[in-house]
């Protein structure tokens, strides 16, 4: 499957404040094939949303600028990037709650595993090989 962007991989925004974490789900998909931009707060990834249109985004929910949602909720008022699906990474059990309907196209809650994390996103932007 070719890239909505214009690779041939698969593109992911990563968005999250944690560098540790970031780090490490930047490390697992790009092995796995991905074409990964981290983004360390969510202004900056909207920025690299709006810049490189990927095929999936995950982000974390509690974020030092914007709330995950409000990330979703800035995609979807955009013509350009309303399609893209999202996937929550979160700390909270309370996720998704109310209002959160139709927000993420998935929710994985932390702490997860990397193989959870490589389903998930395998099956919101197949790799060519898949």
């Amino acid at each position: 499957m070719a890239s909505t962007n214009g690779g041939s991989e698969p593109s992911i925004v990563l968005i999250d404040d944690d560098e540790r974490v970031r780090r490490a789900c930047e490390e697992l998909l790009s092995a796995a094939g991905y074409d990964v931009t981290a983004a360390g707060s969510a202004m900056e990834g909207i920025r690299a949303i709006r810049t490189g249109r990927p095929d999936l985004v995950v982000t974390d929910i509690v974020l030092p600028d914007l709330d995950g949602r409000d990330v979703v909720r800035i995609l979807r008022a955009n013509a350009a990037t309303r399609d893209i699906p999202v996937v929550a990474a979160t700390g909270e059990s309370s996720i998704p709650g109310p209002g959160d309907d139709g927000l993420f196209a998935a929710v994985l809650h932390k702490p997860y595993a990397a193989r959870r994390l490589l389903a998930i996103v395998s099956v919101m932007a197949p790799l060519a090989s898949n």
